[in-house]
């Protein structure tokens, strides 16, 4: 049996990562690592994506590591869940450009709408809950 979960293991990762570097401190991978328990090898991916984002700074050489570049007085779960999965989607068919067997003759599937409206509503929690409040 296979688990689609909504919040990844690497979304997770993620949140814990920008913990770790709440405290405005330049950290190394293994400190980030080792304070929060994520394998090495998630951890490199991450940041990277965190820092496509804008969420973390990445400095190279022998004073390098990592920094938060975000203010967590602004940057909401769904900032992160973005960042990590892109966008949240409930089912294929919430996909754009999808095509939905259940639409005939243009009318739209009422699964299709309940599932839209819950999409959006947990998008809405999502952008209200500041990083600051969960860390």
């Amino acid at each position: 049996m296979v688990i689609d979960l909504l919040i990844s293991r690497e979304c997770d990762y993620a949140i814990r990562v920008i913990r770790s570097l709440s405290t405005f401190e330049r950290m190394s991978i293994q400190q980030i690592c080792k304070q929060e328990y994520i394998p090495h090898a998630y951890a490199y991916k991450i940041i990277k994506k965190l820092e496509q984002a804008h969420l973390v700074n990445i400095f190279r050489g022998a004073k390098g590591g990592y920094e938060l570049a975000c203010d967590l007085e602004q940057t909401t779960l769904y900032d992160i869940y973005q960042a990590i999965e892109g966008d949240l989607l409930l089912n294929d068919c919430q996909r754009p450009g999808s095509e939905c067997p259940n639409r005939n003759g243009g009318k739209r599937c009422k699964v299709h709408a309940a599932l839209e409206s819950l999409q959006e509503q947990f998008i809405q929690i999502m952008k209200l809950q500041l990083i600051r409040t969960i860390i």
